[in-house]
């Protein structure tokens, strides 16, 4: 009697297990809850997010596909400045980065708000940099410079009631890049937002309520959230691959800084077949 009941005791004491497993959820279906739950708080928003971006997507393909003409933001354009001015200015002609030389082929002048800037484009083979000066009593003050982008440092407006802003965009190696805005005060740079990107993603400017004031889209790979961690923590698959996740934040400009108005998520792997599906250009 006792051997039936200590092999019935171990039969149930093993099968416990099982049963608890077969009650959880995947990592799978844990993310899925949980960004399908997140989305919710943004989801009109991406709503007119998507049906401004399909329009001007197929006005780009009727106009041979150059998306950028149909973005909302303007870069100024400022007035082409004689390269021999660098030395008035005391812009360096040759400037190193990265252990290279890279060598001054453009200066563009640009005044802003009682503010003298020049931007100096320097090249080396197939790779750029920019940097941006400050001009004070006849000489040049280095405020920023990019690396590895060409027209990485420019002047961009986002309408009529927001300053300025400085947009410097950095290459970071491998697939790694960041977007840097920066406001000017007094010929000092202040940085206001800071979006880096990581493997396919990118940013990209969208008026999707047609207000006047253009909003600014960060989309990128991240890491998984502390809230979604400790949820997957008790899956019935928790070990590395866990699902990789991909994000996409709007910001919008609040009197005197960004501010977050959406957040939408998704699988990674799904954005990465949605580009090379419809050949769209990430940048």
């Amino acid at each position: 009697m006792k051997k039936t009941i200590y092999v019935m005791f171990m039969l149930i004491s093993l099968s416990l297990p099982i049963l608890h497993a077969q009650g959880k959820k995947s990592a799978q279906e844990i993310t899925t809850q949980w960004m399908e739950q997140e989305n919710k708080k943004s989801y009109e928003l991406f709503e007119s997010v998507d049906k401004e971006l399909k329009r001007r997507s197929s006005q780009a393909e009727a106009s041979h596909g150059l998306l950028r003409i149909f973005k909302p933001a303007k870069y100024l354009i400022g007035r082409a400045a004689n390269i021999a001015e660098a030395r008035v200015l005391n812009i360096p002609g040759k400037k190193g980065f990265y252990g290279g030389e890279y060598i001054l082929e453009k200066l563009t002048k640009i005044e802003i708000n009682n503010n003298r800037l020049v931007l100096a484009d320097y090249q080396i083979n197939s790779s750029y940099n920019t940097v941006l000066y400050s001009v004070a009593n006849g000489k040049a003050t280095e405020l920023v410079g990019s690396f590895g982008m060409n027209d990485g440092v420019r002047l961009l407006t986002l309408g009529k009631e927001v300053p300025v802003f400085v947009h410097v965009g950095k290459f970071g190696g491998g697939s790694g890049s960041s977007h840097t805005f920066y406001v000017l005060d007094q010929n000092f740079l202040k940085q206001v937002l800071f979006c880096p990107i990581w493997a396919t993603g990118g940013i990209d400017f969208i008026d999707y309520d047609h207000e006047g004031n253009t909003k600014i889209m960060c989309s990128t790979r991240i890491n998984h959230p502390k809230s979604l961690l400790n949820l997957l923590e008790d899956c019935e698959d928790y070990s590395p691959p866990l699902p990789i996740l991909y994000c996409e934040t709007i910001y919008k400009w609040d009197v005197n800084r960004f501010s977050i108005i959406g957040v939408r998520y998704s699988f990674y792997e799904e954005q990465v077949e949605k580009k090379y599906r419809t050949k769209k250009k990430v940048f």
